[in-house]
């Protein structure tokens, strides 16, 4: 790990980065060393290291954001690709660091004031004044409730209720109904399915609320149920799924973005909430497709990457307890350093990114290797429950220089 950190740090640079995002700028590399930082013992030298890496990189992303914003560029609202990604992560720095409430209320109250540049506008108009603000997990309104989903696991009863409800409650308006009651949103006049831009990212999120205390209302579990059994009716023969709900056969994508990882990490959450077999069943067969397909030549990352699908594994593991799930993330991890893999893996564009490089096989590295594996979740879109007393539980030593 500390080689691979090294060649990130070497070959990044948060001061001359103009990608600011989670997704494949400095952002990511922050959220990942603060992960990192969490995990490992308070009294780890490196605990102070990754604080010090992750301030630079935050601090970083910030810069660069405030610049585009400067210069007029529109506000993104998603955890992964906007905002809320720079800011939501600061605010847990700036606790680790001993920082006064004043300046983590300030990144929190950041992301807070972005809600009204959507929950403001109705769904009627064709397109919106930015045309970034649907639905999907990437650029939309759940990634938006992703980045009030991670603030509330780490600090417990900060975001309102109401506040949740509301946006819940906006994209839900948002859907269309699809075959048996099923809920579906478009993404640029198109209907998907995967993580990234469809219905599953979508709907993972609005179980996220559920779990995290803020119980869904009857009738929209009910429609959720109804969807996720549209999505398994849509079970290709070789049991991978398609891009989007059309006659057409696409078979060829198995990666958290499109396929069957987005979709079996839904079912995941699906038999969390609603403890039902065969949601961990059809997971466990879309395991199965992970397993024998998911080496990707696509690189080592997370949205198209070995690390996105191992993550798969472990979301079946800590339902089942079954070792071989545990197994087949080590398998990945492995994989992804292999020689033979290489030689066949293309080089991506941002190869030291979370969601596109080499930090996002870094994530996972420390879920396996410092932390509980039955805890990790999918890096900046699973999030876990407070309420019930499985929240994210982090010390609130101090360390860093007094710098933020």
């Amino acid at each position: 790990m500390s080689h691979a950190w090294e060649q990130i740090l070497r070959q990044t640079d948060p001061q001359k980065e103009k990608d600011y995002t989670i997704y494949t700028g400095s952002a990511g590399i922050g959220y990942l060393a603060l992960h990192s930082a969490l995990l490992v013992e308070s009294a780890d030298p490196r605990r102070r290291h990754f604080v010090d890496i992750a301030r630079n990189y935050l601090r970083g992303a910030q810069a660069t954001l405030e610049g585009r914003l400067r210069q007029g560029r529109h506000e993104d609202i998603s955890f992964i690709l906007g905002t809320p990604g720079v800011y939501a992560p600061l605010a847990v720095l700036r606790r680790l660091q001993g920082k006064s409430n004043d300046a983590v209320e300030a990144c929190i109250q950041r992301v807070l004031d972005l809600a009204p540049l959507f929950l403001n506008q109705t769904h009627h108009h064709p397109r919106r004044q930015h045309p970034h603000y649907e639905f999907e997990i990437l650029y939309g309104e759940s990634g938006y409730l992703t980045s009030l989903l991670y603030l509330n696991s780490n600090f417990p009863g900060r975001i309102p209720d109401q506040l949740l409800s509301e946006v819940t409650d906006h994209i839900i308006s948002g859907a269309e109904e699809g075959p048996g009651g099923a809920l579906l949103w478009a993404w640029h006049g198109k209907e998907y399915l995967g993580a990234a831009h469809g219905v599953s990212g979508i709907l993972l999120a609005l179980l996220d609320v559920h779990l995290q205390g803020l119980r869904l209302p009857d009738v929209v579990l009910e429609r959720i149920q109804c969807t996720v059994n549209y999505l398994y009716s849509l079970r290709l023969p070789s049991g991978n799924y398609p891009t989007r709900p059309s006659k057409e056969c696409d078979d060829r994508l198995v990666q958290w973005c499109h396929g069957a990882p987005g979709i079996l990490l839904l079912f995941v959450k699906a038999y969390e909430v609603f403890g039902q077999p065969k949601y961990l069943a059809w997971a466990e067969l879309a395991a199965d497709v992970v397993w024998m397909r998911g080496l990707l030549r696509k690189g080592n990352g997370l949205c198209h990457g070995v690390a996105g699908n191992a993550y798969c594994f472990l979301a079946v593991f800590r339902c089942t307890d079954n070792d071989i799930y545990l197994h087949r993330a080590r398998v990945f991890a492995l994989a992804a350093q292999d020689d033979i893999v290489a030689a066949h893996q293309d080089t991506p564009d941002h190869s030291m990114s979370l969601f596109e490089g080499l930090g996002g096989l870094l994530a996972l590295y420390a879920d396996l290797l410092e932390g509980d594996p039955r805890q990790a979740r999918f890096p900046a879109f699973e999030t876990r429950g407070v309420r019930s007393g499985t929240g994210t539980s982090h010390k609130e030593e101090s360390y860093g220089d007094g710098k933020a």
